[in-house]
């Protein structure tokens, strides 16, 4: 988020990860639980941080409990996102018991919102009764890859390969790796580089978004943003697997029509 910004700490959380490719699905429906066992405690509570900030339309991206927090104050509200909660709440969640009234209540906040706004690609959405796609959504950067390249000292023919997970921290394990040559790894932010040939992002006076566009190949996850980023800027992608992501179908079949792909193998 560019400039300035107040947070503002609610319960709901989204799915309670391992890394950045594990979801925990016990964990997560222990959450839920505790959330919904106090559902309309949770909704005022929700309500009178909202009404504190006085405002006039909610953006929600894409927690459930504003919206009906907007609802309660007569706020308008727009869900916007290519995901949300209760349809990956059903995915991992649905067989525990209880989870059908969770599920409803998640559903019902949903539908709280004028319109949700699903940007393209995104996941099935059976709960959402509102939907209109819209999108896709990325942010543009700017081609810098010999500038880049004479920042680090290297030679134009030199590959640079960004490895990026965004999100939940998880730690690729360089130390083993034998010399690269030819090539230099670009280590998104949380990754620990104890390599000679693997450079840190944040040590680059670069945009992120520049990285992306400048780099060779992007080594990532299924998820919206770093796919969406990679595709509008032309950037090719080895895609790790996450077959049991809601997203991940969709991404990877819209990745395939418009950018560049190849899938890797745990």
């Amino acid at each position: 988020v560019d400039g300035p910004f107040d947070f503002v700490l609610q319960s709901d959380f989204g799915m309670a990860m391992a890394d950045a490719r594990r979801v925990l699905p016990d964990e997560s429906f222990a959450k839920y639980s505790r959330i919904h066992a106090d559902w309309p405690e949770i909704i005022a509570e929700a309500t009178k941080q909202l009404a504190s900030l006085r405002p006039t339309l909610l953006l929600s991206n894409i927690t459930y409990l504003s919206i009906t927090a907007a609802k309660c104050l007569g706020v308008p509200a727009i869900a916007f996102g290519s995901l949300n909660w209760a349809d990956i709440f059903h995915h991992y969640c649905i067989y525990f018991p209880g989870a059908h009234k969770i599920l409803e209540q998640m559903g019902e906040s949903y539908a709280d919102a004028q319109s949700f706004l699903q940007t393209v690609p995104f996941m099935p959405m059976p709960s959402i009764r509102n939907g209109r796609a819209v999108g896709p959504v990325a942010r543009m950067g700017r081609e810098r890859k010999l500038e880049l390249r004479r920042c680090l000292g290297l030679a134009d023919d030199i590959l640079l390969v960004l490895i990026a997970l965004r999100g939940i921290p998880t730690k690729f394990s360089f130390s083993n790796w034998p010399r690269l040559n030819g090539m230099r790894v670009l280590a998104g932010p949380g990754q620990e580089c104890l390599h000679p040939d693997v450079i840190p992002t944040a040590t680059l006076n670069f945009p992120f978004i520049d990285i992306i566009r400048s780099c060779d190949v992007l080594i990532t996850k299924p998820g919206y943003g770093l796919i969406t980023e990679a595709a509008c800027n032309g950037t090719p992608v080895l895609l790790l697997p996450w077959e049991d992501w809601p997203e991940t179908l969709g991404l990877k079949e819209w990745l395939s029509r418009h950018g560049r792909m190849l899938m890797l193998m745990d």
